[in-house]
């Protein structure tokens, strides 16, 4: 996806075998309880100086990202605002996670239930 502001208006899944690829400057907006489901790979690599936004629209939460499965993902240079739970990850071996920022979520971070490298 390219850099630019875009809407998640409704709960989202991204099928096994898809690679869903955010690039610096992504802003993802999303509606309130909505959740990004990734089932295939994850890479959203921002920049030093253009990270990559995940917020909730208004300041409204969001339930966050849930990821399945989705080895060999990388998310660099990511903030994240107003999520429920900003990332959990289930069975993901070499899911990397670095130069990323957590606010106003209920949990702070990630919940892991597998191989990951923050």
């Amino acid at each position: 996806m390219s850099a630019g502001s875009h809407t998640i208006s409704s709960s989202s899944t991204v099928g096994s075998g898809v690679i869903l690829q955010l690039n610096a400057g992504v802003n993802l907006t999303f509606a309130t309880g909505t959740t990004l489901t990734v089932n295939g790979v994850f890479v959203s690599n921002g920049t030093s100086s253009q990270h990559v936004t995940f917020t909730g629209s208004g300041g409204a939460y969001w339930q966050g990202i849930n990821a399945n499965n989705s080895a060999n993902s990388s998310l660099q240079y990511c903030d994240f605002y107003y999520a429920r739970q900003p990332i959990v990850t289930t069975n993901c071996s070499n899911f990397v996670i670095g130069h990323c920022t957590f606010q106003n979520s209920d949990f702070y971070g990630t919940d892991a239930a597998a191989q990951y490298r923050i």
